[in-house]
């Protein structure tokens, strides 16, 4: 109720007026929200994955200009 509803109301644009968030509503917009974040750190972790490699390659060339000891 109030500024509260206003705010989700000017943000989405969503249910029948500003003064009233619907459950609905309201789980649809947090499902969302949960997929947006749930896609960032599948983003996230397929660049840490990618920088390990990156890493695990490089550290193999210094092992074999250095002999091969690490």
């Amino acid at each position: 109720m109030g500024p509260v509803t206003q705010d989700f109301y000017a943000a989405f644009n969503i249910g029948s007026n500003e003064r009233h968030i619907a459950p609905i509503d309201e789980g649809g917009v947090a499902l969302a929200a949960i997929k947006g974040l749930n896609q960032k750190l599948e983003e996230r972790d397929a660049e840490i994955e990618d920088l390990k490699n990156r890493l695990d390659k490089l550290e193999q060339l210094l092992n074999q200009q250095n002999g091969g000891g690490r």
